[in-house]
């Protein structure tokens, strides 16, 4: 009874399994690539059912069970290898060899161009965005601005003045460099205030650098902060220029003889006279600020170059004041005082800074030579 049993059984199994195999074909083959090496982990499918499909061994073998008596489609694909394509029609139970040779793909990509973005930035040092720059609202417009917003510890007690101050400290004790040279301010105005025209050129900078202490030795001795600027590398011609009612700029800045000489030039002009217009002492207010820098590197091979960056400013303060009002006293004891003045004050401040250096690049890791 129970053998009579089990046969049936067995029949009801093993029986789709023999229709379907008899309904069956075989596909199989080594891949190999232009070289006649063999070629591991091919992708083999039918086309339009990925479904059935099977890769190449190490030895580039591979073999696939398909469907008899239907047009099917064999593709055969591989990273870096153009793709091949079989139209088969197997009968019934066939077996067929199929050897594939491979060619390499050859990808024409668009021409594109990569520019170094490459940060100078270091663990105690912080890049400031110079989009933010241009974005601020200030009379100044300068890269110092720009530390009150992004960097930490960082304030200034006038909004007209381009000096700064860092965790409490003095506005002497912070040291600026552009391209490696160390810029000196030659005047305060009063103290804590340097009014006017910020050294640095914003249309001429590339990347700026902030640290708030335990900076590098090779900055200098100075407690508070660095401002580490670097000026740009022209590839091309460019220029812009900009004006309002408070003043204008313009730059420029190319390359020449097969461009191994880079320039840049930037010059500007400022006048706050409309803004203090509006102070409590009334008078003629007229100060107008004048700068000019050049910035001119030459390379000599791939080692060695030189950079010439020179400045040139001219600070003005022309103040005739007339008279002043000031109020004071209780709600119903009102006084009024008014101060008539005579005479002017008139400062002018020429500076003038030019360095020179060499640069050696022994290797792509190293540069040095200052």
């Amino acid at each position: 009874m129970r053998a009579s049993f089990l046969i049936p059984c067995l029949m009801g199994f093993l029986l789709p399994s023999l229709l379907m195999a008899q309904q069956a074909a075989y596909i199989e083959g080594r891949v190999m690539d232009d070289k006649e090496r063999p070629v591991e982990g091919v992708n083999v499918i039918i086309l339009n059912n990925q479904m059935v499909g099977t890769s190449t061994d190490r030895e580039g073998e591979y073999e696939l069970k398909v469907q008899a008596n239907k047009q099917i489609t064999v593709v055969f694909s591989f990273v870096g290898y153009e793709k091949k394509k079989f139209n088969l029609n197997l009968d019934r139970g066939e077996r067929r060899e199929l050897d594939v040779t491979f060619d390499a793909d050859e990808i024409k990509l668009e021409e594109i161009e990569v520019k170094d973005q490459r940060v100078r930035e270091t663990p105690s040092a912080t890049k400031i965005d110079m989009k933010g720059v241009e974005r601020l609202p200030t009379p100044t417009g300068g890269v110092e601005k720009a530390l009150q917003s992004q960097a930490l510890g960082v304030s200034s007690n006038n909004e007209l003045s381009s000096a700064y101050s860092v965790r409490g400290g003095n506005y002497h004790e912070n040291l600026v460099y552009i391209n490696d040279f160390q810029v000196y301010r030659p005047f305060l105005i009063r103290s804590g205030q340097q009014e006017g025209l910020s050294v640095i050129n914003p249309e001429l900078t590339e990347s700026v650098l902030f640290s708030a202490g335990g900076f590098q030795p090779k900055y200098g001795d100075k407690m508070s902060s660095v401002l580490d600027i670097e000026y740009k590398k022209p590839s091309e011609f460019r220029g812009s220029a900009s004006g309002s009612l408070l003043g204008g700029s313009v730059h420029l800045e190319g390359v020449g003889f097969d461009r191994r000489l880079k320039y840049l030039l930037g010059v500007r002009y400022k006048s706050n006279q409309y803004l203090l217009n509006s102070l409590e002492t009334e008078g003629s207010y007229n100060p107008s600020f004048l700068d000019v820098q050049s910035l001119i590197s030459y390379d000599f091979s791939e080692k060695w170059s030189v950079e010439w960056l020179t400045n040139y400013a001219r600070n003005r303060y022309e103040f005739r004041p007339q008279n002043r009002e000031t109020s004071f006293g209780v709600i119903d004891n009102v006084l009024q005082l008014t101060v008539f003045f005579d005479g002017q004050e008139i400062d002018t401040y020429e500076s003038f800074t030019s360095g020179l250096s060499a640069i050696n690049t022994p290797n792509d890791n190293l540069r040095g030579g200052k």
